[in-house]
């Protein structure tokens, strides 16, 4: 049986796929099982990234095609957790299409959960990669390191949002068959809903090195877009959508989640919202200051300006002075040599 069971869900992005897929190819970590779920899209673009791969990746790759009903883009997740775990393979991941991973991501992340048995998952730093695809390809733009001010996984931390995104967390299968997979009710953020879940059954490990990647598109549309991106004002209802869900367990009967999750998810949202007031109160305290700095300075060119007239002024009247005194000194000297003539 393969160690790691690879799931990435597609849809009509060949492109991006043939990236993930290459990603998949290069790491130095080979015992895994690539399970490609293909949300309805067009099969044949999928079956040639695939069959174009060397025989030892493509023997480790599978093709799963979904038609219909529609799962839903976070439902697609679980037909590849369910075939991971029939395969019993140790550990999962989600790799989405349009993401990648570096070389060593799969050995380095293997390695830790089995060294390290106490913990439930292992997550690694992620690189944010800004880019666009056009005519040429997939440009990058531009990359930084996604919470950087993070060392560890906490879920503390979680509870006020994900900063692991799924291609950067590896997680022992058999927690499948407690946690169910991802909730497929939930347009987005089943990520963020599996990780809470996740951490109330143990400790993530946090590797300080940025192996996995996210990439977005900030100004892609349709199948090309970011979930994050395009669906960004769902991502702000549906946090509060999963919260209320969990609030609303605390009534009902034989729901322990509720009251594991519901009064934290609401103290951290709290939390979150007395962050962002004390944020905008200090950009509000430092737009004040700069405006008041601002118009100081504004003074003081002012005051400047106005010293240097007058000392043009003064610098003018003083030359005239001196004008003066030197006709004058000039006709009183000329007087007193007449006087003087006369006398002689």
């Amino acid at each position: 049986m393969p160690t790691v069971g690879i799931i990435t869900r597609t849809h009509n992005r060949p492109e991006l796929l043939k990236r993930a897929v290459a990603s998949v190819g290069s790491q130095s970590f080979d015992d895994y099982v690539h399970l490609i779920v293909n949300d309805r899209g067009e099969p044949q673009p999928v079956w040639s990234i695939v069959d174009a791969l060397p025989e030892s990746q493509r023997q480790r790759t599978e093709i799963i095609q979904l038609e219909e009903p529609p799962l839903g883009r976070e439902g697609v997740v679980n037909p590849g957790l369910s075939r991971a775990h029939e395969l019993h393979t140790d550990f999962c991941v989600v790799l989405d299409d349009d993401d990648s991973w570096e070389p060593d991501f799969l050995e380095a992340t293997t390695q830790c959960l089995e060294k390290n048995p106490q913990f439930v998952a292992v997550a690694t730093q992620s690189n944010v990669i800004y880019e666009r695809v056009d005519t040429c390809g997939i440009q990058e733009e531009k990359r930084e390191l996604l919470a950087a001010d993070k060392t560890l996984v906490t879920l503390e931390d979680t509870l006020v949002e994900n900063y692991v995104p799924p291609v950067a967390l590896l997680f022992r299968t058999a927690l499948l068959e407690k946690l169910h997979g991802w909730d497929a009710s939930l347009p987005v953020l089943a990520d963020w809903d599996f990780m809470l879940r996740l951490l109330l059954e143990g400790k993530v490990f946090y590797l300080l090195r940025p192996l996995a990647n996210w990439h977005h598109r900030l100004e892609a549309t349709g199948d090309l877009g970011n979930s994050i991106v395009v669906e960004a004002n769902n991502h702000e209802v549906y946090h509060t959508l999963i919260r209320d869900n969990y609030l609303r367990m605390l009534g009902e009967k034989n729901q322990p989640l509720g009251q594991k999750l519901a009064l934290p998810l609401l103290l951290a949202h709290h939390q979150r919202l007395i962050q962002e007031e004390l944020q905008d109160f200090h950009k509000s305290e430092a737009l004040h200051s700069e405006q008041i700095k601002t118009h100081l300075h504004l003074q003081i060119y002012e005051l400047e300006k106005q010293i240097k007239d007058l000392s043009e002024q003064v610098s003018t009247l003083t030359q005239m002075l001196f004008a003066v005194n030197a006709r004058l000194d000039s006709r009183f000297f000329s007087r007193l040599r007449r006087f003087f003539k006369k006398k002689a």
